[in-house]
């Protein structure tokens, strides 16, 4: 008797668990329920595609709130007076994503004064990354269509193999006259 193939490596990377990927797995078998190799292999396909997908959005998240503080240190160099704007942004940006609380309250009424809010900040800090958010958009395209092209095919082969056996059995079957079967009142 063979021995099954030793199977590749998980997909995972730094802050991905072996218990989530296998979660979202099995929790794909038992939907799919695949009957065949051929209908595993998509499916491993199909979960590793929206697995590669969903990774993709959490690092636009991330990559976003990376780019907070160079966002919170140029509205410092546009808002604040000179003096300020010129010496001391680089080092209130860090302040103020350290939790200090001085720089904190210093960054609020900076954006007060200036009708300002935190998702300025954020929409700065977009803006800073959004060459890199457009490619990163493009690749979850990309990881969409072929996870979506994967399920297709499952769908083919089960549609073609429910009509062979349609087929099959209606090659069995004599031609026969059909005889309509009225209830008993």
């Amino acid at each position: 008797m063979c021995s099954p193939p030793n199977l590749p490596t998980l997909p995972l990377i730094d802050g991905e668990t072996r218990s989530d990927y296998e979660s979202f797995h099995a929790s794909c078998l038992q939907a799919i329920k695949p009957d065949d190799a051929i209908e595993r292999v998509w499916l491993q396909d199909f979960i590793d595609y929206a697995w590669e997908a969903q990774r993709l959005r959490r690092m636009k998240a991330a990559l976003i709130q990376v780019n907070k503080r160079r966002a919170v240190e140029f509205l410092i160099k546009d808002l604040a007076d000179k003096d300020t704007a010129l010496y001391h942004a680089k080092s209130l940006s860090k302040e103020w994503s350290s939790g200090e609380g001085g720089a904190i309250i210093y960054f609020e009424e900076l954006l007060d004064e200036h009708e300002l809010t935190d998702t300025s900040v954020m929409a700065k800090a977009v803006e800073n990354c959004l060459p890199v958010l457009e490619k990163i958009d493009k690749l979850i395209g990309a990881y969409d269509y072929r996870r979506d092209a994967a399920l297709r095919e499952l769908e083919k082969r089960r549609d073609l193999l429910a009509k062979r056996a349609r087929d099959f059995t209606n090659s069995l079957l004599p031609d026969a006259e059909v005889t309509e079967i009225k209830a008993a009142e």
